[in-house]
C-alpha cells in the first residue's frame, strides 16, 4: 500500500468517500505508530479511479488483524492463476 500511495498509509485519514482528511504532520514516532496499528483498523486505499478494485479487494484481503483471515500467499497465487483461465 505504500508504493501505491507514495507514504506511509497511517499518514493518511479517508473516510468512505476516498476524501483526505488529513493534518499535516511529521513522521509518527515508533510507539504512536504500533498503536495505531494494533488499535486502529487497517488502513484503506482512497476511492479512486487510479486504483482498480482489484488491487483494493486484495489489500482489504491481506492487511486483516486476524491472520487467520488472511490468504495464503498460495492463496493468493492460485486465486491469480484462476483469474486468467488456469486451473
Amino acid at each position: 500500500m505504500e508504493l501505491a500511495l507514495g507514504k506511509s498509509p497511517y499518514c493518511f485519514n479517508f473516510d468512505e468517500n476516498g476524501d483526505d482528511h488529513s493534518e499535516p504532520s511529521g513522521p509518527l514516532g515508533i510507539l504512536d505508530l504500533l498503536q495505531q496499528i494494533v488499535l486502529e483498523p487497517s488502513p484503506k486505499l482512497p476511492k479512486n479511479d487510479a486504483f482498480p478494485p482489484s488491487l483494493e479487494q486484495l489489500l482489504d484481503k491481506c492487511l486483516k488483524k486476524n491472520p487467520d483471515e488472511r490468504p495464503t500467499p498460495r492463496d493468493l497465487y492460485v486465486r491469480r492463476l484462476r483469474s486468467h483461465g488456469h486451473r
